[in-house]
């Protein structure tokens, strides 16, 4: 599991709660920068492995972006729950790795806020 968490920043803290606009809360980060991992698991079997990699993030099932492209509505029938529900699921990238010298290598890239789930499995 990873998560690129960003702290809001004192700017945030100074306004009245009020008045912040949600669609612009990433303005409030300590910064955006995207975080890169490496992962080196040692004593690792030679073989071949599947890295499934599930992410939510900014592009990958984010809800709040699809309601404010359906305009914010307060109120929101069944229906429209329910899409909501459906569109909002992580999206998955899968690789496959060879393992020689006893080390699978994994490399990631995060952007802000962005959370990631690693599932590694032998072939």
């Amino acid at each position: 599991m990873c998560h690129n968490f960003k702290r809001l920043d004192l700017r945030y803290f100074l306004k009245s709660e009020d008045i912040h606009d949600i669609a612009k809360l990433s303005d409030y980060y300590e910064n955006n920068e995207d975080r890169q991992f490496s992962f080196h698991l040692k004593n690792t079997a030679k073989g071949n492995y599947i890295v499934k990699t599930h992410s939510v993030s900014e592009a990958d099932g984010n809800i709040y972006k699809e309601w404010s492209r359906m305009g914010l509505p307060r109120q929101l029938s069944n229906s429209e729950l329910e899409y909501l529900k459906n569109i909002s699921v992580p999206g998955i990238q899968i690789i496959q790795c060879e393992v020689e010298n006893n080390t699978l290598s994994i490399n990631t890239v995060l952007t802000p806020q962005e959370i990631q789930y690693i599932h590694i499995s032998l072939l």
